[in-house]
């Protein structure tokens, strides 16, 4: 076992999650102070000219080849400098399989010349065995890295899906719901190695989520804290400019944005729009307030009465608390923040994790399409594919 690379040092495993998209600079920084940046299977073949997901990989994780007929790509491999690639190992129950991905890797290899190395079989069927299935491709990383003696393994994107890909590609319930990868088990194993290994640590988006899923979740304060980080994180490039707020999510959670808010930020900069009959102790008279009728929904006529009146402002960016509706009830929001000419609009979850949205006209564009998909949808179905049709 080629030890010498990883023992010591402090290591980043990073998951092409929606999640890391649109952090900017300071996630990049923060995936360069670590020793080793990790990466798996087409991780490095991302389209990622920002280099979200870290510009290099040391380590690499996976097999050379998939069942879907994907191989690894050296070229990917090279340009990010890949420094060793380390394989799971040959069970019984994929012995075929395994053999055959490996001699195309070992044919294709003899030019590349890139160093490997087969993870160790005992301690990939003991992991095996305590959660029931085959391990995610991270959580194979996370595991060999530690057994390999790496001083830290953090682990960067992580989210079980719950953002989708990187590259904003379909996440099909097969990919975490079913026998070979069982979610849940997976998500404990992650949840107590955390606490029982000091080496190991987590981004605060996956830490919410395994609180969540195993009731050990401070609600309000786990929300108060990671609200904080993300528009800390977001904001602060804005620190001297006007904002736009929209209060499109329940009251207990809006409170704690827009006090996070307006604690980073002066009162005068964040021109909120809420509903007529929004009350809150939080509003002052300094800060620009633009109502609407209540039951609106922030429909666009309703939007376009104000329009005039926040034309006055150049507002780099608009916050938009969501509430975990389907993303198509935000479509009129999104299409008065286009309107506005705002080039850079910020998600807010209800567990106070963002989404950084840059490119907003895409987004109505495909929202737009959804919507002309669903009618005509309704429309068939209402014909062809309900029963007792007379």
């Amino acid at each position: 076992m080629k030890q010498n690379i990883i023992k010591g040092k402090r290591c980043i495993v990073i998951s092409p999650s929606g999640y890391l998209k649109g952090r900017g600079s300071k996630s990049v920084d923060f995936i360069n102070s670590f020793d080793l940046v990790v990466k798996t299977t087409d991780t490095c073949e991302v389209d990622d000219p920002e280099h979200e997901l870290g510009g290099r990989c040391d380590i690499w994780y996976g097999l050379p080849m998939s069942s879907s007929g994907w191989q690894v790509n050296f070229d990917a491999l090279k340009r990010q400098k890949v420094k060793l690639m380390v394989f799971q190992p040959c069970l019984p129950q994929y012995q075929d399989v395994w053999q055959r991905y490996m001699d195309w890797f070992y044919c294709e290899n003899k030019e590349a010349n890139i160093e490997y190395d087969i993870a160790d079989e005992n301690k990939y069927s003991e992991v095996m065995s305590a959660i029931s299935c085959t391990p995610f491709t991270g959580l194979f990383a996370i595991f060999d890295l530690l057994h390999r003696g790496a001083s830290q393994v953090f682990a960067y994107g992580f989210d079980f899906y719950r953002s989708g890909y990187f590259q904003d590609l379909s996440v099909g319930e097969g990919a975490y719901n079913n026998a070979w990868h069982k979610s849940k088990e997976q998500m404990a194993y992650v949840f107590n190695l955390i606490n029982k290994e000091k080496r190991f640590d987590c981004d605060e988006n996956l830490s919410d989520i395994l609180k969540r899923s195993f009731g050990k979740s401070n609600n309000y304060r786990d929300i108060q804290q990671i609200t904080h980080n993300e528009l800390k994180h977001f904001l602060t490039p804005h620190r001297h400019e006007p904002i736009l707020l929209f209060r499109s999510c329940r009251e207990s959670v809006f409170e704690i944005i827009y006090k996070e808010i307006t604690d980073l930020l002066s009162l005068e900069q964040v021109h909120l729009i809420c509903q007529d009959n929004f009350k809150s102790e939080l509003l002052s008279n300094l800060a620009p307030v633009y109502k609407i009728h209540p039951d609106s929904n922030f429909n666009q006529s309703e939007l376009s009465s104000i329009r005039s009146s926040l034309k006055e402002h150049e507002f780099p960016i608009c916050v938009i608390p969501y509430n975990g509706q389907q993303l198509h009830t935000y479509y009129d929001i999104f299409k008065f923040v286009q309107s506005m000419d705002i080039t850079e609009v910020l998600l807010v979850s209800l567990r106070g994790t963002i989404k950084r949205i840059v490119n907003l006209e895409s987004i109505c564009a495909k929202l737009e399409e959804y919507l002309l998909l669903k009618d005509d949808f309704l429309l068939l179905h209402e014909r062809y594919g309900r029963k007792n049709v007379f």
